[in-house]
């Protein structure tokens, strides 16, 4: 049996949370005044020094006893309380919770979630006190495991199409930094977020385990030894197991999981398979293996295993007969982490999410090396996804909300973040490369997704006609071929590169009227872009320095 189905395997053994609990306190002899105690009893011991006035020589113990309830897995208790040799009414006082009497042989008394209460009980003329107050604990223990089918890791967008369908985006597990992710649990269809379940290091989670098993072992109850021995089994088991799952690493802080990619493996989007929102790959953890541990109340969780890395195509993802082994919610889920798939290449990236970098102006073929340092306000942002619990017996559903029965579905709430937020890891770099026939010419917005530590690029219009061309020249008149130009408008940065004859030229659509600063290196100019006709302008630069010849004279 795998280490999954041994701790699923225990989670019967944990008595299902309850609104309230009734417990029999012990029952009254109404003859002889003799109260016997159905729950453990703890005794306290009393020393009094000797006394002159008392009129003893050397220190006295006396002993005195109480009864102790332990309600496992209840919130409320009930008080319950018999009686032998009844004759008449049976009365039951409890402090602060009034006085209960009956014409029966039991006696119950609602006292909430009270932590301990002194009581009383009369019948037939005689009644008991007790030495101590009652204590009553609740242990709340639970734990299991539950699996999420898909756990996002991060996005790598494709670029356009170009006519030669030669673009792609490129890049190495070790690169892409995956996400940050926190987790929580709510009915299937509601809007609200709860509070996250924090995450912890599995041989943390173990450590807590095992010192619960041993208090709950102690304990003279049934339910609280069956439950102390199942987290000593799930505790054994991930003392001695190591997850050997390749393909991405985790790492546990501030209660939240960070997950990145592992290995030198290339990853490469595939121009035959469309442009953004088709061609973009989607990677994520394949059925996540997660132990879920409750105790007094709280929900806490630990990756302890996934079946491996998947990195699938949108295109592939929105295929429903398609090899993904994912259902439609899970499918769709991971699909709408992606905007270019709804609203096509052209799909506007909101911020802040998204980060706009720069427009690139392409009519030929050039790399560009993208750059982006991530900002606390990048830290701050958020992404959500909804995705489908599975195994979520009724044990999971009741420590997750007390009280939803196993026929309604839940799904995990993933609260997803940059990985800078809980790493040193504060810039993303990529080069990028573009290809272009002489004649194609196609503008491309390149963003920053924070979240997910990649690069996005939209596809925006361009006009029929040059918006702005020119030629850039050295100081002796040569024309600077594959050159840079930076056209900066407004908020707005626009790049293209010169040919071979140093010529260049802009048709953005989203480059606007007004001023803009044209520059190349150290050569710039300034000029108000307005009307119909393309601006023509030249730029000067100084030549590059001469690297000196071996034939030059020393």
């Amino acid at each position: 049996m795998s280490m999954y189905d041994t701790i699923k395997a225990q989670e019967a053994n944990f008595p299902l949370p309850q609104p309230s609990a009734t417990i029999t306190v012990g029952t009254f002899n109404a003859v002889s005044g003799d109260f016997d105690y159905a729950v453990p009893v703890y005794h306290e011991t009393v020393v009094t020094p000797a006394s002159r006035e008392l009129g003893t020589t050397k220190p006295t113990q006396e002993q005195f006893t109480g009864g102790e309830v332990i309600a496992v897995n209840a919130l409320a208790v009930k008080l319950r309380f018999r009686v032998t040799g009844r004759q008449g009414v049976f009365s039951v006082s409890v402090q602060g919770h009034g006085t209960v009497s009956a014409s029966a042989n039991t006696v119950d008394v609602d006292v909430g979630t009270a932590g301990s209460v002194t009581f009383s009980v009369r019948c037939n003329g005689n009644e008991f006190f007790p030495d101590l107050p009652l204590k009553i604990t609740r242990p709340m223990v639970g734990a299991g495991a539950i699996t999420i089918p898909a756990l996002p890791i991060t996005i790598v967008y494709a670029p356009p199409v170009d006519q030669q369908k030669r673009n792609t985006a490129t890049w190495t597990g070790t690169e892409l930094t995956g996400n940050t992710t926190s987790m929580s649990f709510s009915e299937q269809g509601t809007t609200t977020v709860p509070v996250a379940s924090p995450f912890q290091p599995w041989l943390d989670l173990t450590a807590e385990m095992r010192l619960a098993s041993a208090v709950l072992s102690k304990i003279e109850n049934e339910y609280a030894k069956i439950a102390g021995a199942a987290l000593g089994v799930i505790a054994g088991i991930l003392g001695t197991s190591t997850t050997t799952e390749g393909g991405a690493t985790t790492n546990i802080d501030h209660n939240s999981l960070t997950v990145t990619m592992a290995g030198q493996t290339g990853v490469d989007t595939d121009p035959n398979a469309g442009g953004p929102g088709s061609a973009d790959v989607l990677f994520f953890l394949r059925n996540a293996k997660i132990l879920w541990f409750s105790t007094g109340g709280q929900m806490k969780l630990a990756l302890v295993g996934w079946d491996g890395v998947s990195a699938v195509t949108a295109s592939l993802l929105h295929n429903p007969n398609g090899p993904t082994g994912l259902d439609a919610a899970t499918r769709t889920a991971l699909l709408n982490l992606d905007p270019f798939v709804m609203g096509g290449p052209g799909a506007l990236l909101a911020a802040p999410r998204y980060v706009y970098l720069h427009t690139i102006d392409v009519n030929a073929t050039f790399t560009y090396t993208e750059s982006y340092t991530v900002t606390n306000t990048d830290r701050s942002q958020r992404v959500r996804t909804r995705i489908r619990v599975e195994d979520d017996t009724a044990s999971f559903l009741a420590f997750a909300n007390i009280g939803v029965t196993q026929t309604v579905r839940y799904e995990s709430v993933l609260t997803q973040t940059s990985t800078s937020e809980t790493t040193s890891q504060t810039t993303i770099t990529r080069q990028v490369k573009f290809f272009a026939k002489p004649d194609e010419y196609y503008s491309v917005e390149v963003y920053c997704d924070v979240i997910f530590g990649t690069f996005a690029f939209r596809s925006i219009g361009v006009s029929s006609t040059d918006r702005i061309r020119g030629r850039l020249f050295d100081r002796d008149g040569k024309p600077r071929a594959f050159e840079e130009v930076v056209v900066t408008s407004g908020d707005q940065v626009f790049r293209t590169r010169t040919n071979k004859k140093g010529e260049f030229s802009l048709r953005a659509v989203t480059l606007g009227l007004g001023k803009a600063r044209v520059r190349s290196g150290s050569a710039s100019q300034t000029l108000t872009i307005g009307g119909e006709s393309p601006h023509e302008i030249e730029l000067r630069r100084p030549a590059r320095p001469r690297r000196p010849s071996r034939t030059d004279p020393d």
